[in-house]
């Protein structure tokens, strides 16, 4: 039902397209529904920027009491900070409405995965659903020191575009009144803990581990756990028994019997995971009961018989409807003995298809099974034709390892039998952009010369017949400029003959934000093993490790090399002034756009030599990554 919000008495509000909320809120589009009231993307006016409002149903917004307890779990959310939880903005007010605004997350659900998983017969592995439960532990993990989420099961839990997990709405079924007609609106009840169901407001840490039980068990089995269901390793050939341990572990009734804190679950998963079989380590395919509709455990028993809609892939909260993701088609459910067909190799085309072809032809494959590991961080699932496309752009190379979740195996991209002539094509039709750019940009050198060179002449013929005394004048700064000449001639070697090398090398992080790392459980590169808080993806991502990325040594070092003439002209001008300098220290930082924005020469933050080199590096184009900044330094040593 929509209707206008100023006179709406029902659970569900509508807001009309371009109404201003806050003041500076636009809305945009409604998202979905659900149990706490409606979604909408937005407009922040302020910041050009999208921005989640959930406008919260009617028989909330009403209730005083539930506002309160509401706005005290907002407080503590909006101070979240981490790289798998999405921030929480604040709880406003505008009329008769009462809203709150969240980051606004680009990508989709995990509901939607895994009912894009159901539909097609299949599960999640094991290395995959750990990798979701593992960054959703590293988001519990530092929320539980302040706060308690409630419910962070499908519907809560985002995966952005660029493949991280992110955690939102925290604390909002938390501020719910027991008996709350709210809570049994929520998509994702059957997650609820059993003590939480009684009363909201008594959910604990391991509450939530209750609901990641349940969230476990359908990422491996497709179907949520109920009384006298068998355990998950009965329901799918090659599951460990150590899994149903950790499960049951879970989904104990006593909270005091379940895990101490998401940490320990993640490690205890963790060792389950490393102590299966590798051939059990494959997408799990569901047999015809499995693929079935699930029956939701006895604890949503009292839930309405029709389960709501979806959530929306931005939504960033418990919800009960949302449009559904594009439809693919139908898809036959698999069997060991008949497997889905795969797409055939590139090999086996009579003529070499173009790159813009083979995307188009791989666009029947939509399982989303393909993951591709690169410096150290995993990114996907990716269908097929996304994964080209990707690879088309030049985000993914022939170097980088491909693994296919359906069967295992994993291979470098150019030896895969799928992507081997398809890789060649790429490096084929790259190589020829990148010719076609330095083509044109030698083109726009060779023009300006040109037009210095005419200026140049020009300028001297004014000059000679400007008159005696400016004839006179450059007449007596020739021997100068001559004397300078001569000067570097001796040398017998021009400026770039001086440079001994460059040595590019990260600076060392200081103390306060190694410290900061520690605290909120940043990954630093180089760690194994289930004791690091984030440390998730040597086990084959479905999410990208976000927020701390940084540009490596290579990277950085490549695109210097390439560019390092642009700083010459700079050099030539320090000579100049000083004619005794044998080392240039450069220290710089590189923001996720790839653009430079800071830049010490020998410790001098000033001066024309800082002022050179740095208008000079900031027309430098590093690659983007999808971090804050990177640090980096190089040393020029003259002979």
């Amino acid at each position: 039902m929509v209707m206008n919000y100023e006179g709406a008495t029902g659970p569900e509000v509508g807001v009309p397209t371009g109404t201003l909320i806050g003041g500076r809120f636009q809305i945009e589009a409604q998202m979905g529904g659900g149990g706490l009231g409606q979604l909408y993307r937005s407009l922040d006016l302020k910041t050009q920027k999208p921005i989640a409002i959930r406008i919260l149903a009617p028989d909330l917004a009403d209730d005083e009491s539930t506002l309160e307890r509401l706005r005290e779990q907002v407080k503590i959310a909006s101070a979240l900070q981490h790289k798998n939880i999405a921030s929480t903005y604040g709880m406003g007010k505008e009329g008769a409405l009462r809203y709150i605004a969240f980051e606004f997350i680009e990508g989709q659900s995990l509901r939607v995965l895994l009912d894009k998983k159901r539909s097609s017969g299949r599960t999640f592995s094991l290395k995959g659903a750990y990798n979701v439960l593992a960054h959703v532990c590293n988001a519990l993990g530092h929320a539980h020191e302040t706060i308690v989420h409630g419910l962070p099961g499908p519907g809560a839990t985002l995966i952005n575009k660029v493949g991280r997990v992110k955690l939102c709405e925290f604390g909002l079924v938390r501020a719910l009144a027991p008996g709350s007609e709210a809570l049994e609106r929520v998509a994702d009840r059957y997650c609820v803990a059993p003590e939480v169901l009684e009363d909201p407001g008594g959910a604990g840490p391991s509450s939530d581990l209750y609901c990641l039980g349940v969230v476990l068990h359908e990422l491996l089995t497709g179907r949520t756990p109920a009384p006298g269901l068998p355990p998950p390793s009965a329901l799918i050939a090659g599951l460990p028994p150590d899994v149903d341990e950790v499960i049951a572990r879970c989904l104990h009734p006593d909270p005091y019997q379940r895990f101490g804190d998401a940490q320990q679950l993640k490690a205890a998963f963790y060792a389950s995971v490393q102590g299966a079989n590798e051939q059990a380590e494959v997408e799990g395919v569901l047999d015809a009961a499995s693929a079935a509709p699930a029956p939701r455990p006895a604890a949503a028993a009292a839930a309405p018989s029709k389960r709501p809609s979806q959530p929306h892939p931005q939504q960033p909260a418990v919800q009960a409807s949302a449009p559904k993701p594009i439809a693919t088609g139908p898809t036959d459910v698999p069997t060991p003995s008949a497997p889905e067909p795969r797409p055939q190799p590139a090999a086996a085309q009579t003529r070499r298809l173009s790159v813009e072809e083979y995307i188009a032809k791989a666009r029947s494959d939509t399982a989303e099974r393909w993951l591709i590991q690169k410096d150290r961080l995993d990114f996907g699932p990716f269908c097929l034709a996304d994964l080209m496309t990707q690879m088309s752009k030049g985000q993914f190379g022939g170097d980088d390892v491909v693994l296919d979740q359906d069967t295992g195996e994993r291979a470098r991209i150019r030896t895969h039998p799928i992507f081997r002539d398809f890789c060649a094509v790429v490096e084929r039709h790259l190589e020829a952009k990148h010719a076609a750019q330095a083509e044109e940009v030698q083109q726009k050198q060779d023009k300006r010369r040109r037009t210095v060179i005419i200026l140049t002449v020009t300028i001297g013929l004014v000059l000679l017949g400007a008159g005696g005394a400016v004839a006179a004048y450059f007449l007596t700064r020739k021997p100068q400029i001559q004397e300078r000449l001569v000067y570097r001639d001796k040398k017998g070697q021009d400026l770039e003959s001086l440079i001994k090398g460059i040595d590019i090398t990260w600076k060392k992080e200081p103390e306060d934000q190694a410290a900061r790392r520690r605290k909120y459980g940043v990954k630093r590169r180089g760690k194994t093993g289930p004791s690091s808080n984030d440390d998730v993806t040597y086990l084959g991502d479905a999410t990208k490790e976000g927020g701390d990325a940084l540009l490596t040594t290579a990277a950085v070092q490549r695109v210097m090399q390439s560019n390092f003439n642009k700083l010459t002209p700079c050099l030539y001008e320090e000579m100049r002034r000083n004619p005794s300098v044998r080392q240039v220290n450069i220290d710089f930082g590189i923001r996720g756009s790839g653009k430079v924005d800071r830049v010490v020469v020998n410790n001098q933050q000033g001066g024309p030599f800082v002022s050179c080199i740095l208008s000079r590096m900031q027309r430098i184009q590093f690659p983007s990554f999808d971090g804050t900044l990177t640090r980096a330094s190089f040393s020029m040593g003259l002979k």
